[in-house]
């Protein structure tokens, strides 16, 4: 698992020195980037409530980018009120390792 963690570190990482200085991944426009990154910031958002592994802790500008596109209506409308639920119902239904944490 370990290793594991230290790929999608280092994965971010890679994103985070590829971004603007923002808000949006390109700069100051919301675009293709942002709504394709969007589900996975969210994931991980949502991951890391339950189970600290400081994925955007340790990468600023991804924390900062998903905050900035986390209040922005068209993500909030992307998914149904109660995804929250649903996310970690399936997590826990496919008891993978953060099955465990929940």
């Amino acid at each position: 698992m370990r290793s594991n963690l230290l790929k999608i570190c280092g994965e971010l990482s890679h994103l985070s020195e590829r971004m603007s200085s923002g808000p949006y991944f390109n700069g100051g426009s919301f675009s293709l980037v942002d709504m394709a990154a969007a589900p996975l910031l969210q994931r991980i958002t949502l991951t890391e409530s339950k189970h600290q592994l400081n994925l955007l802790t340790d990468q600023p500008k991804l924390a900062q980018w998903w905050n900035t596109l986390a209040q922005r209506q068209s993500i909030q409308h992307s998914v149904v009120p109660e995804f929250e639920s649903l996310y970690f119902d399936y997590i826990k239904k496919a008891d993978g390792y953060f099955a465990q944490y929940l």
